[in-house]
C-alpha cells in the first residue's frame, strides 16, 4: 500500500505520511510541474538498472517483485509479442537517479530476467516453445527485441513537489 502524505505545510512540503489519500491544503501551482516524456527502449531501463540509476525501493509502492512468475511471464511475453505495455512514470531524482512513480513490478520483471537471469519463463499464452527459457536462452534475436522494444516514460522533472508526485501516483492507480 502506498505512503500518502497527510500534512503539507504551507509551501507544499510534505511533513507526515501515512495510508490515506493524498489531502493537498495548498493547491500546487501546475507551472511548477515539469514532465519529460523521452523517446526510450527497454534497453535504456536495463542500462540504468545495472547501474542503479531505478531506485526499487520506491515510497510509491509497497515493494518489488510482488507478481508471481506466471505473471512476469507473461509480461515478458507482451514485450516479445510487441504489444503496448502501459506507460512508466519516474521523479528525476537530485542524484540523477530515477525514483519509480507507476512500473515497479514490470521494472522489476525485467530486472529479474534480464539482469538478474533468474526468472524461468512458465504459462505464456502463445510463445510456448520459450516456456522454461531464461533470458540467455532466448534466440539472439528476442533477446534484442526485448531491449530495443519502445516504452513510454513520463519522468518528472527535479524540484517537481512531493504533493504533485503523491497525486499523479493516486490518479494512475485509481
Amino acid at each position: 500500500m502506498v505512503e500518502s502524505p497527510t500534512n503539507i505545510n504551507q509551501t507544499g512540503k510534505v511533513t507526515k505520511e501515512s495510508n490515506v489519500d493524498v489531502i493537498n491544503k495548498v493547491p500546487f501551482n501546475p507551472n511548477d510541474i515539469v514532465v519529460n516524456t523521452p523517446t526510450l527502449n527497454m534497453g535504456d531501463i536495463i542500462d540504468r538498472l545495472e547501474h542503479g540509476e531505478i531506485k526499487l525501493n520506491s515510497k510509491f509502492q509497497c515493494s518489488s517483485n510482488l507478481w508471481n512468475t506466471t505473471k512476469k511471464s507473461r509480461f515478458i511475453e507482451s514485450i516479445l509479442l510487441k504489444l503496448p505495455v502501459p506507460a512508466f512514470y519516474f521523479v528525476w531524482d537530485d542524484d540523477d537517479s530515477w525514483e519509480i512513480i507507476d512500473g515497479l513490478q514490470r521494472i522489476s520483471a525485467i530486472k529479474s530476467f534480464v539482469i538478474d537471469k533468474k526468472l524461468e519463463l512458465e504459462n505464456l499464452e502463445f510463445l510456448k516453445e520459450y516456456n522454461k527459457c531464461k533470458f540467455d536462452n532466448l534466440p539472439r534475436t528476442l533477446q534484442r527485441r526485448i531491449k530495443i522494444f519502445s516504452i513510454t516514460a513520463n519522468i518528472l522533472g527535479k524540484g517537481t513537489p512531493d504533493t504533485v508526485k503523491y497525486n499523479i501516483f493516486n490518479r494512475i492507480n485509481s
